[in-house]
């Protein structure tokens, strides 16, 4: 089951960041570790309060497990107000897609 997330609001014509990392915890040892590897490819979907989804590759650090989606200011300013909801899947090297997180980010005016 995927983790799930509010994101705080963000304003049109404002610049944000969406971030996760995604680690690994040792069954013994309990330390983490990133669960990215080089090859995986990572995929932010928006859905917009109308329905409409659009896919968008994701920035990566595979060092530390960080996959980010920058969001510009022009892309915030052409954003619908409402709240937007979403995934972020992870297509391992093996060619198996897995969801990580659902979301929610509200756009306000």
């Amino acid at each position: 089951m995927p983790a799930s997330y509010a994101f705080p609001a963000v304003r049109r014509g404002d610049t944000k960041t969406l971030a996760v990392y995604l680690l690994r915890k040792g069954i013994r040892s309990l330390a983490r570790s990133p669960l990215l590897q080089t090859g995986d490819v990572v995929t932010w979907t928006l859905r917009s309060p109308g329905g409409a989804s659009e896919d968008r590759a994701a920035d990566l650090d595979i060092g530390a497990g960080k996959a980010s989606l920058p969001l510009t200011a022009e892309q915030t300013a052409a954003m619908t107000p409402g709240t937007y909801s979403g995934w972020l899947r992870v297509k391992g090297t093996g060619g198996v897609v897995t969801t990580h997180l659902t979301f929610s980010l509200p756009i306000v005016n």
